[in-house]
């Protein structure tokens, strides 16, 4: 008598399926907070490579320190 899948397969489904989805939605998550921390380190390398941007930057701080007249 061929029937469904049997309780076996059934408890296997309803336990494995659950705990593969959170492993995935975690692995995804630690993929992209890798993604954010390693593209953010080379960007401030970047960023603070550039003279001109050095020159800004101390433009615009000198700027902000000034009292008001």
């Amino acid at each position: 008598m061929m029937g469904g899948p049997g309780l076996a397969e059934l408890i296997a489904l309803i336990v494995l399926y659950p705990l593969a989805a959170i492993f995935g939605a975690v692995m995804i998550g630690i993929g992209i907070a890798l993604g954010f921390r390693w593209g953010s380190k080379w960007l401030w390398k970047a960023i603070y490579n550039d003279p001109e941007f050095e020159k800004w930057l101390k433009r615009a701080l000198n700027a902000s320190e000034k009292p008001d007249q």
